[in-house]
């Protein structure tokens, strides 16, 4: 138990140190690591996220969909972010689908 509770010390203190390089992102002021993904996400809303993970995870219905709007954008984020971290998809294409999703919107 006492372990347990070290690790989640740690992992807590990793948090709190990699939220001092967060950045605002351009254009929404979202708090994100910074990384090219999360600058090419920060952008999309939910709906828009969701699209994204349409295309690249084959996704049919959003699985977080019961959660408020935010848990389900951290979510669906995350679930790109390990799809690019597997290899599945490149922040290239992500990006190419961001763009594609904003023309069709302005």
């Amino acid at each position: 138990m006492k372990s347990q509770s070290k690790q989640i010390n740690l992992s807590m203190l990793a948090l709190r140190e990699a939220r001092k390089h967060y950045v605002r992102a351009p254009g929404t002021g979202m708090l994100v690591n910074g990384d090219r993904l999360a600058l090419v996400l920060a952008e999309l809303n939910v709906e828009q996220i969701m699209t994204v993970c349409t295309q690249f995870l084959a996704l049919t219905s959003n699985p977080y969909a019961h959660l408020n709007r935010g848990q389900q954008s951290m979510n669906l984020r995350n679930k790109i972010r390990y799809a690019v971290l597997r290899g599945e998809v490149t922040v290239e294409q992500v990006e190419r689908v961001r763009d594609a999703i904003t023309a069709v919107i302005h």
